[in-house]
């Protein structure tokens, strides 16, 4: 088996992989035959046993048909050779028509859907759509929503149910038909058609302007809030912090700028006033008994002097 860009996997590894999906599918087979005791217990339970021997059964098969598509697929078969057509052998020369890789496991799966699709007929075909009520068991109704869907479902006669499906048969063919020969034929109808119904062209080819009016009534619209937004935000709630920081700062410098020239002015000029006119008295202040004496001398002299000799 090659594996993408040329790397070639293991045929081991996949003859491992394709054992175990295959166990795991008989396994949940096994599931789907269990005892109604078993059932009963099981349904306590969650994860995977708490499903239904139905569910179990379909997923067995699922997993059944993986694993027998992957040996199929590593050993080059094809099941379906003499159905799909023949399989040419590897010895001889090659096709000219290149076959997509993982052909065989289409062919499975192609095979699977119309099997699948013939489970579903309905009454009016002769069937019992048996998918439908197959698959009750996997999902548990809920009593209020079965009720409301009860009181506004009516029952159709066959008669209705084949004329509906006839219809949308028939519109299918329809779209076929002309898809066909507009584009498979390469006729020039598409372009008369869109020369002719321009303004019907142009609104089908844009999607009838569905993403257009949705960007426009609610991209456009959340884009516009979210620059409102941030525009509000740099602007007043950002504008707010660094105003409030700006006159933090401000005020911070002419804090600084009053105590350093104003209080501080004030106290050295106080200090430098008495330093300055206490220096007489700091000759004075010597500090020395002797000094002293002679200042008291001196003034004993002055006053004698002054008392005979200042009349």
């Amino acid at each position: 088996m090659v594996g993408m860009e040329g790397m070639r996997v293991p045929v081991w590894l996949t003859l491992g992989v394709a054992l175990l999906v295959c166990l795991f599918g008989a396994y949940r087979i096994r599931l789907a035959f269990r005892s109604d005791a078993e059932d009963e217990r099981a349904r306590q339970r969650k994860g995977l046993y708490a499903m239904g021997r139905r569910t179990h059964f379909l997923v067995g098969l699922i997993y059944l048909l993986l694993g027998g598509a992957l040996v199929a697929t590593t050993f080059g078969w094809n099941p379906f050779a003499g159905v799909l057509g023949p399989r040419e052998s590897p010895r001889t020369e090659p096709p000219t028509t290149k076959v997509a890789p993982g052909a065989e496991e289409l062919h499975l799966l192609a095979v699977g859907s119309v099997v699948a699709g013939w489970v579903g007929i309905p009454a009016w075909l002769g069937g019992s759509n048996i998918i439908e009520h197959w698959l009750e068991p996997v999902f548990e109704p809920i009593p209020i929503a079965v009720a409301a869907v009860a009181a506004r479902t009516r029952e159709f006669s066959h008669g209705v149910e084949a004329g509906v499906a006839a219809v949308s048969v028939a519109i299918a063919l329809v779209g076929f038909y002309i898809a066909f020969s507009t584009y498979y034929k390469k006729s020039d109808r598409a372009d008369r058609v869109s020369a002719q119904f321009k303004g019907l062209y142009t609104a089908l080819s844009n999607k009838w302007y569905v993403d257009e009016i949705y960007d426009a009534l609610f991209v456009n619209r959340a884009k516009d809030l979210g620059t409102n937004l941030w525009r509000f935000d740099s602007t007043v709630v950002d504008g707010a912090v660094n105003g409030a920081a700006s006159s933090t700062v401000q005020s911070a410098l002419g804090s600084s700028w009053w105590d350093r020239w104003i209080v501080d002015g004030l106290v050295r000029f106080v200090g430098g006033f008495l330093r300055t006119f206490s220096s007489f008295l700091r000759l004075l202040q010597t500090g020395y008994a002797q000094n002293y004496a002679l200042m008291m001398v001196l003034g004993v002299l002055i006053l004698i002097g002054y008392v005979l000799w200042g009349h």
